[in-house]
């Protein structure tokens, strides 16, 4: 094995062991909060009681994901909630008209979620724009688009997703484990060691002569997307649309890629990271809910948990 080859297993295996201790205190705290909520809740580590918190899970996973793909790269986006509602306001509007059948419907559904997240992209990458002003600005767009699309709650649900996401007790395990595959094979491409570069030192991926817009239009198309697949599995979990159901997962979003080690100063973040965050964050919600707790001070109690995580960020980075 020559001396190249033992640096670079040498680099890779020190770059694990990073990764390791950045999300290992969210994943023992998502780990504190799951035995704590099964204390005040035994039927949570049922099937039947797992399968609820997966179904309700599912819809912020991807969400986060998608945020924290944008927050890797040196990003933030406003508009996902916005995105969310429209994927969301879109399914419920093609699935009551029956146009084109479930998977054309599905895949309109993505496909416009897409190009909403392609046109922050293209704003931010070409143009050079803040992400922060781009993302608020279209924010209010897709808003608007979402009110065009459906202008109050209704529309309808195919009855057969609808029983495969809701009645399947697996299958939102699946849709992590799919998306889980997802992350790993982008993560190990030249494509991902590309973007954690660019998010990382934006100067140094330049010189090197990285395509920095064509990696920001395509992290926020991916991250699009996501935020589609969110708004589909929100239309069947609830069997109708609603235009404005996005609006908190802006900032959950933001908040479990943060809580899960995602950093806001870029290059930085796991899929692992990101799935413990969100349980701690739901994990939260529902322990306060258990105690009896006044949801007026479940936020308090969630941002709190945001500034600790954003506070332990700054000082390991200092």
């Amino acid at each position: 094995m020559t001396h190249q080859q033992l640096t670079a297993d040498r680099l890779l295996l020190e770059g694990q062991h990073q990764r390791l201790r950045e999300t290992a205190p969210v994943v023992v705290l998502a780990c504190v909060f799951a035995a704590g909520y099964a204390f005040l809740a035994p039927q949570f580590f049922s099937l039947r009681g797992g399968s609820q918190f997966g179904q309700f899970a599912m819809p912020l996973v991807a969400v986060a994901l998608g945020q924290a793909l944008v927050m890797i790269s040196r990003g933030i986006d406003l508009s996902a909630g916005s995105i969310v509602s429209v994927g969301c306001a879109l399914s419920a509007v093609l699935f009551e008209s029956g146009w084109g059948g479930s998977l054309a419907t599905v895949g309109c559904t993505l496909g416009a979620c897409t190009l909403a997240g392609c046109l922050n992209g293209v704003l931010i990458g070409r143009l050079g724009l803040p992400a922060i002003l781009v993302t608020l600005a279209t924010s209010f767009v897709y808003s608007g688009l979402a009110l065009f699309v459906l202008r109050q709650p209704g529309g309808g649900s195919d009855k057969g997703l609808a029983a495969i996401y809701t009645d399947w007790p697996l299958t939102p395990m699946v849709l992590v484990i799919c998306l889980g595959i997802g992350w790993q094979i982008l993560r190990s491409t030249r494509l991902g060691l590309c973007i954690h570069a660019v998010g990382d030192n934006p100067q140094a991926a330049e010189r090197l002569g990285l395509p920095r817009t064509g990696l920001v239009t395509l992290v926020y198309a991916i991250a699009g997307a996501l935020y589609g697949l969110c708004g589909l599995c929100l239309t069947l979990l609830t069997g109708a649309g609603d235009p404005l159901i996005g609006t908190p997962y802006t900032l959950n979003s933001i908040a479990a890629a943060v809580i899960g080690g995602v950093a806001l100063t870029g290059g930085v973040g796991t899929f692992r990271g990101v799935i413990a965050g969100v349980i701690v964050l739901l994990l939260l919600t529902n322990i306060l809910f258990a105690l009896g707790i006044s949801a007026f001070f479940q936020p308090i109690a969630q941002g709190g948990v945001l500034v600790a995580a954003i506070a332990i960020q700054m000082l390991r980075r200092s």
